[in-house]
Parts: C-alpha cells; structure tokens; sequence
C-alpha cells in the first residue's frame, strides 16, 4: 500500500526476440473453431512470412497441430 515492506528492485533490461516474422491476425480469423470462439481466452495469431518460426529456449518439438 504504501511500499514499507517492498524490497527496493533494480530495473535491469531484458532482450526480447521476435520468435517469426510475419502478420498478426485477430484470434478469431483462425480455423480451429476452439480458438477462434476464445474458449482458450483472448488473442492473436501470427502468420509467418517465411514457414521458420524460432525457439527463446533450446528444445525439441515433437508434437505439431493442424491447426
């Protein structure tokens, strides 16, 4: 409330990375009717330009949806 007991934070930066480039779409221009109706909650898409879409962790994909 009035930041007695708040320890003091340094601000440090953090770099941030594009994971694709590409365009963003509403959620609800998708084809899976589960996210595109925002049962998962509100959104967006993102349509990648190239087909190539990065990882910020270091990881082995084994499970890739249709959608």
């Amino acid at each position: 409330m009035f930041g007695f007991f708040k320890k003091n934070q340094v601000e440090k930066e953090v770099p941030v990375f594009a994971l694709a480039g590409g365009e963003i779409v509403p959620i609800t221009q998708v084809n899976d009717p589960v996210f595109a109706g925002k049962m998962m909650g509100d959104g967006f898409a993102v349509i990648p330009a190239s087909g190539v879409i990065t990882s910020p962790v270091k990881g082995e994909v084994v499970n890739v949806f249709p959608t």
